[in-house]
């Protein structure tokens, strides 16, 4: 008969496994864990300090600090979802009138993105491509796009719709860049949209009219 010795067989604790499944993210200081099946919950422990929990409710959010336990609560904050709501309103319609001050943005609009969650470069690209931008409002500004190198890094979104009948207006007219009436510089392109200039081109096309 011959004596063995059984194979060790390498095993990974319950609670570790839970532990690294429910890691997000990890940094010398922080450590980020979901709400272990609450997807409106998240842990982010601090290194030597305890635990920040953020709660995502139907009324707001809730932050609760706790030190290395749920019941040694050090203190909370309460957002109420207005507190998000009304800044994300007054953003999203400064945005849009930023392109043509005459706008007059329904409140029906506004409150429709904020309820689907629309980030706001997106919200502006979905009012104007529902509401097709005025280009009669434009100034045709002196400056040809063939004269600079590198037009497209000099671009920036919200793309602003426009129909095929104004981009057709553009393409064969005169001008390359146009000023709206609040100041931007924009350009159009073959995707039927208008495409504002960053700050510091858009002050360089200006600078040479």
């Amino acid at each position: 008969m011959t004596n063995s010795t059984p194979a060790k067989i390498a095993t990974t604790s319950p609670t570790a496994t839970n532990a690294t499944k429910n890691t997000l993210a990890k940094t010398d200081n922080f450590i980020v864990k979901d709400g272990f099946g609450d997807s409106g919950r998240l842990h982010v422990t601090v290194k030597g300090m305890g635990v920040v929990t953020i709660n995502r409710t139907h009324e707001g959010l809730i932050v609760d600090v706790n030190r290395y336990g749920d019941d040694d609560t050090i203190g909370s904050l309460c957002f109420d979802s207005s507190d998000f709501s009304e800044r994300y309103i007054e953003e999203l319609e400064s945005m849009i009138k930023s392109f043509d001050k005459n706008i007059d943005v329904s409140v029906s609009f506004l409150d429709l993105a904020w309820e689907k969650g629309l980030e706001l470069t997106s919200a502006v690209q979905k009012y104007f491509s529902d509401c097709c931008f005025d280009v009669l409002t434009l100034k045709g500004l002196k400056g040809n796009r063939s004269d600079y190198q590198g037009d497209v890094a000099n671009l920036k979104r919200p793309y602003i719709a426009i129909t095929p009948e104004a981009n057709s207006d553009l393409t064969n007219g005169k001008y390359d860049y146009y000023q709206t009436n609040t100041g931007k510089v924009v350009t159009f392109g073959d995707g039927l949209v208008l495409i504002p200039l960053k700050d510091m081109f858009a002050i360089e096309i200006l600078a040479n009219q």
